[in-house]
């Protein structure tokens, strides 16, 4: 039985695909144990997967280049919710240090996730996305005090620093 003909360059694809996921999950791993430092060193816009860029392998960029362009462009339109006194958003969401926060780790791992290709997006809709929309849109979560047509940011908690070496420095 003959084997069958390998297209030109497949096993070197095949290769950088391989380098690149291994290098996606090391960053997946990163996020899932609360250590997502590798993510903050990739610039938005910069590149996300394997690859310097003088070696000869395609690096993969961003879909989204911001966070601003991914709750504009992508976030906002598509996760739609009407809004109530158990489901709170602002349009001012930017004004709001916690949806910061958790719209930026949202994009980042979808980011991540979106180039698994069996269940990457399914994975990240049951891991983050569901978690942080009930965390937002909650009537305790960021945008509590704000409605429709008032925008109004949650002052941050108030703490107070511990005496001197109540704690050891690391």
């Amino acid at each position: 039985m003959n084997e069958p003909e390998q297209p030109v360059g497949l096993a070197e694809r095949v290769m950088t695909l391989e380098t690149d996921l291994k290098e996606l999950g090391a960053l997946m791993d990163d996020v899932r144990q609360g250590h997502p430092a590798r993510l903050a060193q990739t610039p938005p816009g910069g590149p996300v997967g394997a690859g310097d860029p003088g070696d000869g392998e395609e690096s993969v960029t961003p879909f989204y280049g911001s966070l601003l362009e991914f709750v504009i462009e992508g976030f906002a339109p598509v996760y739609c919710r009407a809004t109530s006194p158990t489901v709170r958003w602002c349009a001012m969401w930017w004004d709001h240090a916690e949806a910061i926060y958790r719209l930026e780790a949202l994009w980042r791992t979808w980011e991540l996730y979106r180039l698994e290709p069996r269940l990457g997006i399914a994975s990240w809709l049951r891991d983050y996305l569901d978690p942080q929309l009930v965390a937002l849109t909650s009537p305790t979560g960021p945008f509590a005090q704000c409605t429709d047509d008032r925008h109004s940011p949650l002052k941050a908690l108030r703490s107070e620093y511990p005496p001197e070496g109540y704690f050891e420095d690391l």
